[in-house]
């Protein structure tokens, strides 16, 4: 967690941090991964890699281990301009994959609110299309039933105006 707000890193600034964090590990930067930033905490989430990490295996270093390896002084020092307050463990989080911090994410609500809306738009449309097939099959049942030497009946309808 930071003082810094995390909105407003940059490239460099991030490189910065990340350089960082490795050396209070002890570890390469290229071992040290930003996974996110995350706004509503004003922290930053990391994913450590171990150094036999084989390409395209995604794989974590547990928390408790990177926690005893981590050396707060260095961290400090080497990051002071960023005002760390607090350092966490969190689950581990491989690479790509974000533990939800929500029930409903924005995308998975908006999801459901398209998905029921063409639900009940097809539905609505396959009940209008049963009422006219039934009214179709009604008037010609009513066809069926005049016969052929009946006269059509006709109404006729007269107005007035007073």
């Amino acid at each position: 967690t930071l003082q810094m707000d995390v909105n407003k890193l940059n490239i460099t600034l991030l490189r910065i941090f990340r350089q960082g964090v490795a050396a209070a590990l002890g570890l390469l930067p290229q071992q040290v991964h930003i996974n996110r930033l995350i706004g509503k905490k004003n922290s930053i989430e990391l994913f450590v890699s171990p150094i036999n990490r084989k390409t395209g295996i995604s794989d974590a270093l547990p928390s408790e281990e990177v926690l005893r390896s981590l050396n707060i002084n260095v961290l400090h020092q080497s990051l002071s301009q960023f005002g760390i307050t607090e350092v966490s463990p969190e689950k581990n989080v491989l690479q790509g994959q974000h533990e939800a911090d929500k029930i409903w994410s924005k995308e998975g609500f908006y999801a459901v609110v398209i998905f029921l809306s063409i639900f009940v738009i097809i539905v609505t449309c396959l009940m209008i299309l049963y009422r006219l097939k039934e009214r179709f099959q009604l008037s010609l049942r009513q066809d069926k039933e005049k016969k052929p030497g009946d006269p059509p009946i006709t109404h006729h309808i007269t107005a007035s105006t007073v």
